[in-house]
């Protein structure tokens, strides 16, 4: 990064509202690098893979990122989109996601992402601005409710075709062995936990299982509930493509 490329970085610093600095140094802090070596790492990322030190995509790389679903660089901050007009959002100009850029959920356009309501129901002590001074992302109350919901998608609506499970209907089950060395699964609480998958272009969720549990001794780090068989032999063929990750699959 030259003096030049500098002279610009902080002449669009200085130009930012208040909140967009407080994220970028948010954003520093939690990198642990200094501003001028979080920034040098960003101007030469850019320029390695987009071949080009263009100032909005440098704001693009910094406010927004990638898109956490598909991975795409084609995003776009949420004040950008004539539906949304939020800037706390991002979208994927690709696959189409919009997601909380504080917390990193998944939202549906006409919809105020739910962690809000969660931070300002928080005891923790705020400044004037409502802030805590946690990232949403890191904060472990915000990510409790991520796993609360994550918990009633799993078993209420079908991780294949997203439709509603009613209670009491009868559940098809899918196992997955993850590949070695996939981090996720190699650090497995003896519980297990809830998170999301990318399969086939779609997020799916999904339980990593307890590393004691007898799932995973049944070879299964990974189960899926489907409302189907059809839906459940689907997703295990989907899942049979993902050859990178998967090692085998089997319906339950």
């Amino acid at each position: 990064m030259d003096d030049e490329e500098k002279r610009i970085f902080e002449e669009m610093f200085e130009q930012m509202p208040e909140d967009l600095k407080e994220a970028f140094n948010s954003a520093v802090v939690a990198s642990g690098k200094s501003k001028d070596e979080f920034v040098e790492g960003l101007w030469e990322e850019i320029a390695s893979e987009e071949g080009t030190d263009d100032e909005d995509e440098l704001l693009r790389s910094i406010f927004v990122g990638d898109c956490p679903e598909c991975g795409s660089a084609r995003t776009l901050s949420g004040d950008e989109i004539d539906e949304v007009e939020d800037p706390t959002l991002g979208f994927c100009q690709d696959c189409g996601l919009l997601w909380c850029l504080e917390c990193k959920m998944g939202v549906e356009a006409d919809e105020e992402c739910g962690h809000w309501e969660v931070c300002e129901s928080c005891s923790e002590d705020k400044d004037e601005f409502g802030d805590c001074g946690v990232m949403p992302f890191e904060c472990p109350v915000i990510l409790e409710w991520q796993m609360k919901l994550a918990a009633d998608r799993f078993t209420k609506v079908c991780a294949w075709c997203g439709a509603a499970i009613p209670e009491g209907d009868e559940v098809f089950g899918t196992g997955a062995k993850i590949r070695e060395g996939i981090d996720f699964v190699q650090g497995a609480s003896p519980n297990g936990f809830f998170m999301e998958v990318t399969i086939a272009g779609r997020s799916v969720p999904t339980v990593v299982t307890g590393k004691d549990s007898d799932a995973r001794k049944a070879g299964n780090d990974l189960m899926f509930m489907t409302c189907s068989v059809e839906c459940a032999e689907d997703l295990r063929e989907a899942l049979e493509r993902e050859r990178d990750i998967i090692e085998k699959t089997q319906l339950n």
